[in-house]
This record gives structure tokens, sequence and C-alpha cells, in this order.
């Protein structure tokens, strides 16, 4: 087939990033058209994380993921943890911000 390893590994953390995108969209029918798809980004920002911090950990050549990678192949455990810590703060800023958006927009539009 002549498929590399790499492009494997972007195809899996591509289906499996928004596959629970597409799950969400479909069981969140009732709502409306906006807040499914927000809703449905939230529920799939966990599975998302995931992939990015597998991908930044396999393929890193910058920025949080490569500062990962060399940190534990220096031994330095606590730069690693820093960089991980980062990244899931912005997770549930994200997660918070989506969330928020949510609500504020599915009560104005209950109570309109």
């Amino acid at each position: 087939l002549g498929i590399t390893l790499e492009r494997w590994t972007t195809v899996c953390v591509a289906f499996f990033s928004f596959f629970p995108l597409v799950q969400a969209l479909w069981g969140l029918e009732k709502r409306p058209t906006f807040c499914r798809v927000l809703l449905a980004v939230d529920y799939a920002l966990p599975y998302a994380f995931a992939a990015v911090v597998y991908g930044e950990a396999m393929n890193a050549v910058s920025g949080l993921g490569f500062s990962m990678v060399v940190a534990t192949a220096k031994k330095e455990v606590h730069e690693a943890i820093a960089a991980y810590l980062t990244l899931v703060s912005l997770l549930c800023i994200l997660s918070s911000m989506l969330r928020w958006l949510v609500k504020r927009l599915y009560l104005t539009e209950r109570n309109a």
C-alpha cells in the first residue's frame, strides 16, 4: 500500500478526534443548530486533546510537544509536567468558554 506510519497515525488521530464530534451532532438533533455545534465541539474536545498529546509526542518539532519530548529525554520531569499542565489548562479554559457560551445563548433563546 505504501502508507507510512506517520500518515497512518495522522489518519487515526483525525478519526478519533472527529468521530465523537459527529456522534454528538447526531445525538443533539432536538437543539438549535449553533447550540448543537458548540455542544458537540465541547463533547469531542477531550478526544481531540488526547489526540493532540499523542501527536505532539510522536511528531513534535516545535512548541509544547517538543518541549515535553526534550524535557522527558533530558530527565527534566518538572518541565514536561509544566508543559502538560499548560495543555490541560488550555483544554479546561476552552471547554469552560464553550459551555458558558452555550448556556448564555440557550438561556437567551429560551427566554425570548
